[in-house]
């Protein structure tokens, strides 16, 4: 529980520098309105600036509300007595369950299967055990299984979506 809590409190933080960023972009946008109304040259650094808040607030699709809402979801759901499966040493299902929704959140809200597991791969690999990075039959790491029964568990509970074969989609609340 206390991880979620902390998945939570990074998330509505950077929701906040995201916001901020959005705010930054319309005064910055205002003040370049005044300079071209005065005939002014807009200073590169200023166009410079523009261009990097536009693609910084263009990364942050999903609208904040829903990303509050499917955290709410997933809060009140730890917060239940929930039967786990056989229990391993390693990364956990509830684990995986916020990194799927971060990574998604992070990628717009919605990626193929492979983008969001190379994702969580290569930001969180910290956070694998041995027995997780344990190859299957088939090739798939013990992690990824966990990590598509993560995402079976939020289709069900209606935090992603189900609805395009080989892409994860948070869901459109």
């Amino acid at each position: 529980m206390l991880q979620l809590e902390r998945v939570v409190e990074q998330l509505l933080e950077r929701l906040d520098v995201d916001t901020d960023h959005a705010n930054q972009r319309q005064v910055l946008e205002d003040a370049i309105a005044k300079l071209e109304a005065m005939n002014s040259p807009v200073p590169e650094a200023m166009t410079n600036l523009h261009a990097e808040l536009e693609s910084k607030v263009a990364r942050s699709e999903v609208p904040i509300s829903q990303i509050q809402e499917l955290l709410m979801k997933l809060l009140s759901r730890t917060k239940q007595s929930v039967p786990s499966f056989t229990k391993l040493d390693g990364i956990s299902t509830e684990r995986l369950q916020e990194l799927i929704v971060w990574t998604l959140q992070e990628l717009g809200g919605s990626a193929p299967v492979r983008d969001v597991l190379l994702s969580i791969q290569d930001r969180h690999a910290s956070e694998f055990s041995p027995e997780d990075l344990e190859s299957l039959s088939g090739g798939r790491l013990r992690w990824q299984n966990r990590a598509k029964r993560a995402r079976e568990r939020l289709v069900q509970e209606g935090v992603l979506e189900d609805k395009i074969r080989g892409v994860w989609t948070l869901a459109q609340n």
